[in-house]
């Protein structure tokens, strides 16, 4: 939720910029917007032969969060504008590059999102307080812990996955060889990952992102053609809840196991 008294921190490729900085100089927050949920997108389409249209699932869009706040240093001119120089030249560094938007709400745990500068970082005032506006855009509408879960199992069989957060979030599955015609499935929601028809070598891996819809090897060679396309779905965890998963093939050997990474989101 956009508290504007606690910490933030906005994580670029130059460094870290921290706001609401415990004591004295330093970049300081006045408001804070765009944090509290996504838009929404447009889930109504019409009917060309009549007035109306049909109502379909709603879609969450992008978060537009904006940082105002104001320039705080107490000893000279020269260090409250190396400050504006570095809010400048470390948001410049997010343009082309993903930055990471950090927060803890007050008592709950860290979470953050990917974000990208929006448009220009405005900075105004003639006298000695420096204030500034930092438009940021993150395209997934969801904020993740910044901490990540992981959870493995040897063998074939079920591995038991309970996601924290207020929302499903989507897991990187790791399928570690010897395995033979290898099938992960969610049995809480019945979507599958089907690789029948393949051989993982022991020792070898296949990655599956179901965010990105990505398959890679160890080597990060794309699989995704290895995939029957037919019988398999990117899926979620659900939150709150016991999410089995079950990994079943042949010719395995001690090598063979099951990875489930995820992050927790937050609506």
């Amino acid at each position: 939720m956009s508290e504007i008294y606690i910490p933030y921190a906005l994580d670029t490729p130059l460094g870290t910029l921290s706001f609401n900085p415990t004591p004295s100089s330093g970049y300081y927050l006045t408001d804070v917007a765009g944090l509290d949920g996504a838009s929404m997108r447009s889930s109504a389409v019409a009917l060309p032969q009549r007035s109306g249209g049909y109502v379909y699932d709603s879609l969450r869009g992008p978060r537009y969060p904006v940082l105002s706040g104001e320039v705080r240093v107490v000893d000279t001119l020269a260090n409250r504008l190396t400050y504006l120089e570095n809010l400048l030249a470390y948001t410049d560094t997010i343009r082309q590059a993903d930055g990471t938007l950090r927060w803890t709400p007050t008592g709950l745990t860290e979470r953050g999102c990917k974000v990208r500068l929006l448009d220009d970082v405005t900075i105004t005032g003639a006298g000695v307080l420096k204030t500034f506006q930092v438009p940021l855009v993150a395209a997934d509408s969801l904020a993740y812990a910044t901490s990540q879960s992981t959870a493995n199992r040897t063998g074939t069989g079920s591995l038991s996955v309970t996601p924290g957060g207020n929302t499903s979030t989507y897991p990187v599955i790791t399928i570690h060889g010897a395995i033979t015609n290898p099938v992960v499935t969610n049995t809480l929601t019945g979507l599958a990952l089907d690789f029948t028809g393949t051989t993982i070598g022991t020792s070898a891996s296949y990655v599956i992102d179901c965010n990105a819809e990505t398959v890679v090897d160890g080597s990060g060679n794309n699989k995704i053609g290895n995939l029957v396309a037919t019988t398999s779905a990117f899926f979620t965890l659900v939150n709150g809840t016991a999410n089995i998963l079950t990994l079943a093939g042949t010719g395995t050997d001690a090598n063979t196991k099951l990875t489930v990474t995820w992050f927790n989101a937050y609506v």
